[in-house]
């Protein structure tokens, strides 16, 4: 009896503390926030233990360890036939969300087009619109994000700025 005890208190403190774990969710924006962008219901996948963060990022996890992640959401938004990805991670410190953004971006910065600082974006970002692909990377508190649209054009970049700006805000009003 003593050992099926503890395998139930320890089932039980798992559940809580992955219950207790920030829902990164909330930071992101829901259907239809930003323009007419809606949340690809399939690909909408929080990861807030070390099973989950394999299955999200396999390989690049023990890297990402090193900067003491400890949570990530990754949310797939599209609008008619295009699509947006948001990653966004959660570190244990500022100083390693700095150094993660410092990694993304090194050598990006001379590429054509990028632009820095971002208005509206909180800390350090980049915006970077290159190989078909705009991407703006910015760090805040103790969080990384993400974010990529499928195109360069001034309405994509302009599209990836606005949900950087609108996470930025969340992050710097949730406490």
């Amino acid at each position: 009896m003593g050992k099926r005890y503890l395998l139930v208190v320890a089932a039980v403190l798992a559940c809580v503390l992955v219950w207790a774990a920030p829902q990164l969710s909330i930071l992101l924006p829901g259907s239809r926030t930003i323009g007419d962008w809606v949340i690809y219901a399939a690909a909408d996948r929080g990861a807030y233990t070390e099973k989950g963060l394999y299955d999200l990022y396999d390989g690049d996890v023990p890297h990402l360890k090193k900067f003491g992640l400890k949570a990530a959401h990754q949310r797939v938004y599209k609008s008619g036939d295009k699509r947006l990805i948001v990653d966004l991670l959660l570190l244990d410190s500022s100083q390693h969300a700095k150094a993660l953004y410092r990694e993304r971006i090194a050598g990006l910065t001379k590429l054509p087009g990028c632009k820095t600082p971002l208005s509206g974006v909180k800390e350090q970002g980049l915006l970077v619109p290159s190989g078909g692909v705009t991407i703006v990377y910015f760090w805040q508190k103790t969080y990384l994000c993400s974010i990529s649209v499928f195109g360069t054009t001034s309405t994509q970049q302009q599209t990836a700025v606005t949900f950087a700006r609108w996470i930025s805000n969340k992050i710097r009003t949730s406490g």
